[in-house]
């Protein structure tokens, strides 16, 4: 590539970046690498300059915003220079704006060596000086051929992805592949097809593991003009079917729980002993005094969960049990958290004591930052738990269950990422006769406490008798060399030359 001088506007932007890497460098002064890349958009209430980074920062009009989980950091992986923009944010409401510049940065002990813009590269000497490169012209040509997809929204579709999105109504799918293959296009796309071919009243909901993800399907249902679709980050889902099953749940989830106690509420295990309660608690109510049913009340309620936790045998059963190979230690910690949960607030407990008395030196909560802070809490990990305990309650004794709100359409997006009570949850909110698309690659599985157990068990798990499976071959994220020399990689083969 050419090298040069820098003209005009790009030294402009080059003093720009300048600047901004000092403030940050102020900001995170201990960082070798403060930001990744940096946006500048213009709103309703003037121009803002945002830097993508790990976590959050602000000086005046600039801030560090983390490039995972901020809404806004969607807009300089969707939108190119001059672009308009519109996100929904909390309430139903949405910003919106125009990007005006967009650049990636390079650092090196915490210097700017490199900046990457649409109108060139520029570099940083050993000398200490710029210079001008032209940008990078197409090295490797794009997957699939000619298709070029702006976005998930107006992609065209291959013939292995129609064949999926055209599927009867009321076939299930499964949509398989790597990461670029499109599954969750596909799946939005399914969505779309069966929206238009059911009633008019279709209950229809996306389900999936992450925020960020649940963000950005929300702008893209936004832009596909998809009416009446909920969008659901999985824990979110679970807490609003809960709350409205079991009555008695307090409104706090835990802060703090220790990632030992998190894994063995997730394990396959912990179904021993949730039958167990089930059984033993079931049988005590059917002798003493059988409990007449309320379109309100479930078959299990909160106190169910100290049976569970807070009885060792159990537990100790469940770690020994686990695929996760959890140590013995967890048990302690399960119980000693258990404990805390069912505990009051050290602001219940010392309201005898004059309020001045009680109060912190930093006027925070009194148990905020401590273990205490998860008194009266629930863990998002309990809402699947307590459906398995009415579910086998009901059985029982003969009843119908407490059921969440049936939906006629699920999509399912990184399944991969649930675990099997979580996967059953989903499963029992799909309506009878209703349709489940369900996209995933074990590949790209993240989280082992999710326990994982291949395709056929999820779909199992999630109650689908019939489905299809698709498994999508054709990668439109990277170049076909790319692609191969990663799965080459992958399946430890010596990668050749081309």
């Amino acid at each position: 590539m050419a090298s040069g001088s820098l003209r005009p506007a790009q030294r402009r932007r080059l003093d720009t970046q300048l600047q901004l890497a000092k403030v940050a460098r102020e900001l995170l002064p201990r960082v070798d690498v403060p930001y990744l890349a940096h946006l500048r958009v213009e709103t309703a209430l003037g121009e803002r300059d945002l830097l993508l980074g790990l976590g959050t920062r602000t000086a005046g009009p600039v801030s560090i915003i983390d490039w995972q989980q901020a809404p806004l950091a969607a807009v300089f992986f969707e939108c190119g220079e001059g672009d308009d923009y519109e996100l929904p944010i909390e309430g139903g409401q949405t910003v919106a704006g125009r990007v005006l510049e967009r650049n990636l940065v390079w650092f090196e002990r915490g210097a700017l060596v490199k900046l990457i813009a649409p109108d060139g590269v520029l570099l940083r000497d050993r000398g200490g000086e710029w210079r001008a490169q032209e940008a990078p012209g197409r090295i490797l040509s794009g997957g699939g051929g000619e298709r070029r997809a702006v976005s998930p929204v107006d992609v065209e579709l291959d013939e292995a992805q129609r064949r999926v999105v055209e599927l009867p109504p009321q076939r299930s799918v499964l949509v398989l592949g790597e990461a670029g293959c499109g599954k969750t296009t596909v799946a939005l796309h399914r969505l779309v097809t069966l929206k238009r071919r059911g009633k008019k009243r279709m209950r229809a909901a996306v389900i999936v593991p992450t925020d960020g993800l649940r963000r950005l399907i929300e702008l893209l249902v936004k832009r596909m003009e998809l009416e009446g679709v909920e969008v659901w980050r999985f824990d979110d889902w679970a807490r609003h079917q809960a709350r409205k099953a079991f009555r008695d749940l307090p409104r706090k989830e835990s802060r703090s729980t220790p990632a030992s106690v998190i894994a063995l509420k997730r394990d396959p295990s912990l179904r021993a002993a949730i039958f167990e309660i089930a059984q033993r608690r079931a049988a005590k109510a059917d002798e003493d005094s059988p409990v007449r049913r309320t379109p309100i009340s479930a078959w299990a309620n909160r106190d169910d969960l100290i049976h569970l936790y807070g009885d060792r045998d159990l537990m100790t059963r469940a770690a020994r049990e686990s695929i996760q190979q959890i140590r013995l230690a967890a048990v302690d910690e399960m119980i000693q958290h258990t404990k805390i949960q069912f505990s009051d607030p050290s602001e219940l407990r010392l309201e005898h004591v004059d309020v001045e008395r009680r109060r912190a030196v930093d006027d925070r909560d009194l148990d905020e930052g401590t273990p205490e802070e998860d008194a009266r809490s629930v863990d998002p990990e309990d809402y699947a738990v307590l459906f398995e305990l009415d579910r086998l309650r009901a059985e029982r004794r003969g009843k119908k269950p407490t059921i969440p709100r049936p939906y006629d359409l699920i999509v399912l997006d990184e399944a991969q990422e649930l675990a099997p009570l979580e996967l059953a949850l989903v499963g029992r909110s799909v309506a009878k006769g209703g349709t489940l698309v369900v996209a995933g690659d074990a590949e790209q599985q993240v989280d082992p406490s999710a326990c994982f157990q291949g395709w056929e068990r999820t779909m199992r798990e999630l109650g689908a008798q019939q489905f299809e499976t698709s498994t999508l071959e054709v990668s439109y994220r990277c170049p076909p060399g790319v692609t191969d020399l990663a799965r080459d990689v992958r399946a430890g083969v010596r990668a050749r030359p081309p």
